[in-house]
């Protein structure tokens, strides 16, 4: 089912990321900074790249009568996870993007900074955008005489590093800010890409 795959690519998401920062783990690869998790300070972050993509089964009427008309959607997204357990993730991307390319902290929304929960359902907004998809596609569905297919007949498929330079997971540091007067969200100031270089120990 959909769903599943979703909750199945933000738990990768979140083990990867604790595995690389350190958290809830003894050896975490990258260092982590001896600064306080307090005001404008670089953090050491993991950046995964990929896009969401939904469409109508092959079996929908609509598609056998005519393949061309098969209705897709697709959504690019960023997401960010700090060695803090701040959590930003950025949706408004509009294609692929290379792994040199750089990324504006400003289209960035902090979705998560708590110790525990910074992980909860939905912290990359990816259920939100899929039935976002879903409910467009069941319009279109709709308004062509058939009943709503979406989510639980939708085919859904989620990328990441599917074309050649574009890399699926990179690292950055990044500055944080509190959001405003806020005392929970921060706001993205600066978001600058890192290269990784890794050693084995016996």
């Amino acid at each position: 089912m959909s769903l599943d795959n979703i909750y199945a690519v933000e738990h990768m998401f979140a083990n990867l990321a604790e595995q690389f920062l350190g958290i809830n783990h003894t050896d975490g690869i990258i260092k982590h900074s001896t600064t306080v998790p307090f005001g404008n300070i670089s953090r050491n972050a993991v950046l995964f790249r990929g896009s969401m993509t939904i469409q109508l089964p092959f079996d929908h009427p609509i598609v056998v009568k005519n393949y061309e008309e098969n209705e897709k959607r697709t959504r690019y997204f960023e997401v960010i996870v700090t060695e803090w357990h701040n959590v930003f993730v950025n949706w408004n991307v509009k294609e692929v993007k290379l792994s040199s390319a750089s990324s504006d902290p400003s289209e960035f929304t902090n979705t998560g900074n708590h110790d525990s929960c910074w992980r909860s359902m939905d912290f990359t907004k990816m259920h939100q955008n899929f039935f976002e998809m879903c409910k467009d596609i069941n319009e279109v569905v709709q308004g062509r005489g058939f009943d709503s297919v979406a989510p639980a007949k939708m085919d859904t498929r989620i990328d990441f590093g599917s074309f050649i330079g574009e890399c699926p997971i990179l690292f950055c540091q990044v500055e944080a800010k509190k959001k405003n007067n806020d005392t929970y969200f921060m706001d993205l100031n600066s978001i600058k890409l890192k290269k990784l270089t890794a050693t084995f120990e016996d």
